[in-house]
């Protein structure tokens, strides 16, 4: 395609012509952009059944950034957990994307957070006590959210 340059795969874009920042430089190189799509899936739950099940990602270096829309009915069983996610996490627990719980009749408010060396999304009822959130019987609601994580072999 004219105007556009291809890069073999091992070669990164590099930024070291460019003035540094006062803190401590690790790298000045770009190696890794993608973009894409995923599919959301709710598991701990009984009789998953989603309409739409959408997400998309956008990959540079070592940082995820995500976003996901599920439209479904599932019965209650246990603990909440979106998988899937594109690619898997740091050791670390809790990147703590942003996710939206539309259901009136739920009093919980989940908290979601991304999984240790995974490419699960847990969910935590944080009044409770942090114990895990166990979405009720649901019919027809809208799950969704956005968030950003490491990838694990990221510093």
């Amino acid at each position: 395609m004219p105007g556009f340059n291809t890069l073999a795969d091992t070669i990164p874009i590099d930024f070291s012509g460019q003035s540094g920042a006062t803190g401590t430089m690790v790298s000045e190189q770009l190696d890794h952009y993608e973009v894409g799509t995923w599919t959301p899936v709710l598991t701990g739950v009984t009789s998953f059944s989603p309409s739409i099940a959408i997400g998309l990602y956008t990959r540079i270096g070592n940082l995820v950034r995500f976003k996901f829309r599920i439209y479904a009915s599932w019965s209650e069983d246990g603990q909440g957990i979106i998988t899937g996610l594109p690619f898997t996490g740091g050791d670390t627990i809790g990147s703590g994307p942003t996710l939206g719980y539309q259901n009136a009749e739920d009093e919980a408010v989940p908290t979601f957070y991304t999984w240790g060396a995974s490419t699960e999304i847990r969910a935590f009822d944080m009044f409770d006590g942090g114990q895990p959130w166990v979405p009720p019987t649901i019919t027809n609601k809208y799950l969704v959210g956005s968030g950003i994580y490491t990838l694990q072999d990221g510093p």
